[in-house]
């Protein structure tokens, strides 16, 4: 929304129409799909004491990928970025492209989570 408070309608309309020929192509469609993806993420972890945990990981995936490539996410990619969530980790696109399918295997990922450590002696 655009107002001048009522000293320059025409002004204002016209800064609207500005504003919108700047934003890109499909923005409509990628708010849509993070506004999906926001809700079935507030069923992946309903409790109110997870809000600051879910608020910082959709501004990780929408930091992460471009307003086209969120446009472009189906409702699978959806369900396998939400598969991502508990380890506060956003897949690279390319990643997560490639878990489409029927057979879509977290496993088959060769993902590092630091979970092991190492030592080198002398």
């Amino acid at each position: 929304m655009v107002s001048t408070n009522g000293k320059g309608p025409r002004l204002a309309a016209s800064l609207r129409r500005h504003i919108a020929s700047q934003l890109p192509q499909n923005v409509g469609n990628a708010i849509e799909t993070i506004g999906d993806l926001r809700s079935r993420l507030r069923k992946v972890a309903p409790n109110h004491e997870d809000s600051q945990k879910r608020m910082r990981w959709m501004s990780k995936v929408s930091d992460a990928y471009k307003w086209e490539e969120i446009s472009q996410l189906t409702e699978e990619d959806l369900e396998n970025l939400l598969l991502f969530y508990p380890a506060n980790k956003v897949p690279d696109i390319d990643i997560l492209k490639s878990l489409r399918g029927p057979d879509n295997d977290m496993k088959k990922l060769d993902v590092f989570d630091g979970s092991f450590g190492f030592s080198v002696g002398s």
